[in-house]
């Protein structure tokens, strides 16, 4: 088949669906597909073949845009498999309107929520957004949202929440697939000691990777340090990403004086990420919400024993008290005595470690790939 993967962000942008684009296309090429990639991107340069569509023009031109462009491809394609139901799914399902081209759809989170939650327009966790009634503009975002998706010939979710919160929005569970994201750690040949030499770090590290976003309860783990300190007074918290709430984060560590406790490391590539993983000694997700977590994923892949808040698909990853801890969102104290109890207890630590293996089976890339493959072969949606 040619396939058009219709994406939001693509390489070099970082995250877990420009990563996932990345390391499917060669699978489906393999297997005899052809394949053009669609994106936002900061310039327009397509010299690699990828049509990107530059993101410094307002809104609307860059919808109408990509819309354009998406419609000229596909006129010899068999199916466009847009990464999001908003920015590339709303685009492909107009173009499906028009020629009646398959559309399947990747669903990793709520757009709507994510959207006004950032904005500072709403304080709702995730579920309750999905019923409450709002602004008009508000409102609108989640008709369009609903829509697009209803409007797709499949949905697939990275977990078994995200079909949940999808079948809310009215699509038929017939008309949904779970396929589970996967990971492949890229780990060096070095000790747990060694790396911490090598970025300059020394005592126990908590340890966050992911997007500075204000669902991440990152400030909550700040404001925990000077407790954690006393009892674990060669503890560092370091933080691995870039995003919004970043000079946020970094007037607090400031106001706390904590700049010699706390390391923000920015936005770094796959393979200097994995060395904070291999230094690292915990990892803390105190988020609000989410899909299914490829940092999560990555961790453990690592061997870390996890603190992960008990929301969205963490629960499908991380079993409480048999491979890591499950805590409420933002719960000081459950944070606090989870981060404890595995920082002073070496033998729950390792027990954490073991029992990560037999749950990271399920989230293989060869399992991941092979579902791919029979999904998208399929004519039955």
């Amino acid at each position: 088949m040619k396939i058009i993967i219709a994406c939001e962000i693509y390489p070099p942008d970082i995250g877990g669906p420009a990563t996932f684009v990345k390391n499917i296309i060669p699978v489906l090429k393999q297997a005899g597909h052809q394949i053009q990639v669609i994106t936002y991107a900061d310039s327009n340069d397509s010299a690699d073949g990828v049509i990107r569509i530059s993101r410094k023009t307002n809104l609307f031109l860059r919808y109408l845009k990509y819309f354009l462009a998406i419609r000229k491809i596909s006129q010899d394609a068999d199916l466009i498999f847009a990464q999001g139901p908003l920015a590339s799914g709303l685009p492909a399902i107009l173009v499906k309107k028009l020629t009646g081209k398959k559309v399947f759809i990747k669903v990793v989170g709520d757009v709507a929520w994510e959207r006004v939650y950032n904005q500072g327009k709403i304080t709702e966790a995730v579920d309750d957004f999905q019923t409450k009634k709002y602004s008009a503009a508000i409102e609108r975002q989640k008709k369009i949202r609903s829509w697009t998706v209803k409007n797709a010939d499949l949905i697939i979710t990275p977990s078994e929440y995200l079909k949940k919160l999808v079948y809310g929005w009215g699509v038929a569970p017939n008309k949904i697939k779970v396929i589970y994201n996967a990971i492949s750690a890229k780990r060096k040949s070095q000790t747990q000691e060694q790396a911490k030499r090598q970025l300059g770090l020394e005592g126990k590290i908590i340890l966050f990777v992911g997007r500075l976003t204000p669902w991440k309860g990152l400030e909550t783990l700040i404001d925990l340090l000077p407790v954690w300190l006393m009892v674990e007074r060669d503890l560092k918290l370091v933080i691995v990403g870039e995003g919004p709430s970043e000079k946020i984060l970094k007037l607090r560590i400031k106001n706390l004086k904590l700049e010699d406790k706390v390391r923000l490391v920015g936005r770094l590539d796959q393979t200097s990420v994995g060395d904070y993983y291999q230094a690292a000694d915990i990892f803390v997700l105190n988020s609000a919400y989410e899909g299914l977590s490829h940092t999560l994923l990555e961790a453990l892949s690592f061997g870390l024993p996890a603190v992960v808040s008990n929301v969205g698909g963490n629960p499908e990853v991380v079993k409480n008290e048999i491979n890591g801890f499950l805590v409420e969102y933002n719960d000081q104290q459950q944070i606090l005595e989870a981060v404890k109890k595995i920082a002073q207890n070496q033998e729950l630590a390792k027990s954490f470690q073991k029992a990560n293996q037999e749950v990271l089976e399920k989230f293989s890339v060869a399992k991941m790939n092979q579902d791919y493959l029979a999904t998208l072969d399929s004519t039955n949606y």
